[in-house]
């Protein structure tokens, strides 16, 4: 263990891990994916509602794991519950990504719907002017 960081209590295994995910231990990693990964998933898939979303918010999270472990601190909290509060963030940050591109397809939809109903409205006008002229009278 570094000294960095205080020992985690036996029974916080996933806070155990965390610790020598942070000190370099490859094993570590593969034993919390294996041990964690399930219920991560279904903590994401509740929020994110997609299993497609919730397989990428899950590995952007166990990416972030590898990155920010050191900030894991067992004096507040389980390791278990930094790994959902983790994937909590990072699934609510996939859900309001989401909705703000719907939104923004929407706008531009909108957008493109109105500049096609005026062109069309331009159209419909000047058949209507030229209808109500008549055929030009030839040269005469």
């Amino acid at each position: 263990m570094s000294s960095d960081h205080q020992p985690a209590d036996s029974d916080d295994p996933g806070g155990a891990l965390l610790i020598r995910i942070a000190d370099g231990d490859r094993s570590a990693f593969e034993e919390l994916f294996t041990t964690h990964s399930r219920i991560l998933m279904a903590v994401i898939l509740r929020i994110v509602k997609s299993r497609t979303l919730a397989e990428e918010v899950l590995q952007d999270c166990f990416t972030e794991v590898r990155t920010r472990c050191s900030g894991f601190d067992p004096g507040r909290g389980s390791g278990r519950d930094w790994l959902i509060t983790l994937c909590r963030r990072r699934a609510i940050d996939c859900v309001r990504s989401v909705q703000a591109q719907q939104d923004r397809d929407y706008a531009d939809g909108l957008r493109t719907t109105a500049e096609a109903g005026d062109q069309v409205e331009q159209i419909v006008i000047a058949r209507a002017d030229s209808d109500r002229l008549g055929p030009a009278d030839p040269p005469g």
